[in-house]
């Protein structure tokens, strides 16, 4: 129904830009970005389902990128590092990796702090299902 409202040709339109060899097709965040506020401000429910991005995102982090398993990997690549040097030579003694678990939970919690609400190291396992709406979204708004 956007579309027969003639919405979608308000929306941006990126070209080719064969100057940096990139394709119409690759678009960059300015462009993403736009869109997403024209078409929520078309289109009311899809702001409303935006609204849960946020909630959305934090689970996918925590998921996706586990705190401990991103410090191992951290203290390996460091590890790794420093064999590489010795091996070209360099007689540096060996120095653990500067970050530990405590620390990093440690400026979770500071953050919490200047930003007024609960920021987590590790995604609270008691967080309530994410309620995406069962709305129509073909139903154009009221008016429109």
């Amino acid at each position: 129904k956007m579309q027969q409202a003639g919405y979608l040709n308000q929306l941006p339109v990126h070209e080719a830009e064969e100057k940096y060899d990139k394709p119409a097709y690759v678009k960059d965040a300015r462009m993403a970005q736009t869109t997403g506020v024209i078409t929520a401000s078309m289109h009311p429910k899809i702001a409303s389902l935006n609204s849960m991005d946020g909630q959305y995102k934090y689970r996918m982090y925590h998921y996706s990128h586990p705190t401990d398993k991103l410090l191992q990997e951290c203290i390996e690549s460091w590890n790794e590092y420093q064999e590489a040097w010795n091996k070209q030579g360099s007689t540096h003694p060996y120095i653990p990796y500067p970050y530990t678990r405590e620390m990093i939970d440690g400026y979770f919690k500071d953050y919490s702090r200047h930003v007024g609400f609960p920021v987590a190291s590790d995604c609270p396992e008691d967080l309530p299902p994410l309620q995406a709406g069962a709305e129509d979204l073909s139903a154009m708004p009221p008016g429109l």
